[in-house]
């Protein structure tokens, strides 16, 4: 484990900062509203600037006290809505792809982007009552954006310890299991962080199985498979990784990511995987 005093000042200014200027993240057991949001940000505005929301858990005495995770739920529901601002390439990291994407769903209408909102939130309270800060790179699941350059490298921009970013897939019926995507060595990118990412996966695989999650059938090997093209993770520059909690067009994974209990479950194991990363730093 790490020395904390640095890294507990470090948390205490960025909650000092950042709460100030964003809107406080609403508790992890509210329901999720579909009701549209007031606030009329221009779609380039939403999704070319950084708008997370940062909050700081408040014992001190709690065992991730001074760790900040910066949490990334991916995709948001205006994103179809605005999609030639999505479809604008950037930076990911030595290539160039779209700033965003609509994201899949399941059979039954089911959107990932409100998957991976309700799972951040879940997540953002179990991490607070281990005392942990969490900065997400959104505030809500009704804008646009923001692209996946600006959501890597927050976790420089909020001297995050490490990135954990929550998507499902889509691909066929047939298919089912989670994947944890981490970084290959992408020279100027990954270098000095591929290595640390590669065992932040292998935890984040290990705490889905003990929590009744199947291994990916289709993609990458026992769980985690190696990407070198994905701009959130190549752009972190701190251990990073992507889980793809199930596939949504599965009809056996979609009933668990749809349920209430399927996303705590995956949002309990992720809480997990970080403080087993953290202690082994």
């Amino acid at each position: 484990m790490r020395s904390r005093p640095t890294r507990t000042a470090v948390a205490a200014a960025l909650a000092a900062t950042a709460l100030a200027a964003c809107s406080p993240l609403r508790p992890a057991h509210e329901a999720h509203s579909d009701a549209p949001s007031t606030r009329t940000p221009s779609a380039t505005a939403s999704a070319g600037t950084p708008t997370p929301t940062a909050s700081a858990g408040g014992n001190a005495s709690a065992p991730l006290h001074g760790l900040v995770v910066v949490v990334d739920p991916g995709h948001n529901g205006g994103n179809g809505r605005h999609e030639s601002e999505i479809d604008r390439p950037v930076d990911a990291g030595g290539l160039r792809k779209p700033c965003n994407t609509t994201g899949t769903q399941t059979d039954s209408g089911y959107p990932e982007h409100a998957f991976t909102w309700d799972v951040a939130k879940r997540l953002t309270a179990l991490l607070h009552h281990d005392g942990a800060t969490v900065v997400l790179t959104r505030h809500d699941d009704h804008g646009v954006g923001p692209c996946v350059d600006v959501r890597g490298r927050m976790a420089a921009r909020y001297h995050a310890d490490l990135l954990v970013s929550i998507h499902g897939d889509g691909s066929a019926e047939t298919a089912h299991g989670f994947t944890v995507l981490r970084p290959g060595k992408v020279a100027g990118y990954t270098t000095g962080t591929y290595r640390r990412s590669d065992v932040l996966a292998a935890d984040v695989a290990e705490a889905m199985v003990s929590h009744g999650f199947r291994r990916s059938t289709y993609l990458g090997s026992h769980g985690v498979e190696v990407r070198r093209d994905l701009g959130t993770l190549n752009l972190a520059s701190v251990p990073a990784v992507m889980l793809e909690a199930g596939n949504m067009r599965n009809p056996t994974d979609a009933r668990t990511l749809s349920s209430t209990g399927g996303r705590q479950r995956i949002a309990v194991a992720l809480a997990g995987a970080v403080a087993a990363f953290e202690h082994r730093e």
